[in-house]
């Protein structure tokens, strides 16, 4: 059964400066992908194809969408000028929450995926005529606590 994302959204919270909160509006984004190393484990006798071992600290992924951008949010200057306070690219560590689109009619809570990080990439809008202002934004999970994913229920 396939399942179409309409409903998800995204927001930070906690972050240290101020405003201590982002939310938007995604368009498009890319899940996080968790990912472990491939550790080469090759040596001088090795004489048909190379060796790797499994690495055991897991990169926790990051989250990079396309979101609306809207030049009338109260916090958008603050956000991304230092004049107005601390730029959102060098807040601290904030608690990342990706919710996705409930999709059994019985359901009352939304799947998440959260855990800390931080933000590495919050760009202006593209700007083309007859065009929708949209802009990307890159969220890392730090690791410092563990993203969770927490079913539907």
């Amino acid at each position: 059964m396939g399942i179409v994302a309409n409903g998800a959204t995204f927001a930070v919270t906690g972050m240290t400066g101020a405003p201590t909160s982002f939310s938007c509006t995604v368009i498009e984004g890319s899940s996080p992908v968790q990912t472990v190393p491939k550790i080469n484990d090759t040596n001088l006798s090795t004489t048909t194809s190379e060796k790797f071992i499994q690495g055991k600290i897991v990169d926790p992924g990051e989250f990079s969408a396309t979101i609306e951008f809207d030049q009338t949010d109260a916090n958008l200057g603050t956000h991304l000028t230092l004049a107005s306070g601390t730029p959102l690219l060098t807040h601290g560590s904030g608690t990342g929450t990706l919710t996705f689109p409930k999709v059994a009619s019985g359901a009352s809570v939304n799947a998440k995926y959260a855990g800390t990080g931080f933000f590495t990439r919050f760009g202006l809008p593209q700007l083309a005529s007859n065009g929708k202002m949209t802009c990307q934004i890159t969220f890392a999970f730090d690791g410092q606590t563990a993203p969770t994913f927490t079913r539907e229920s």
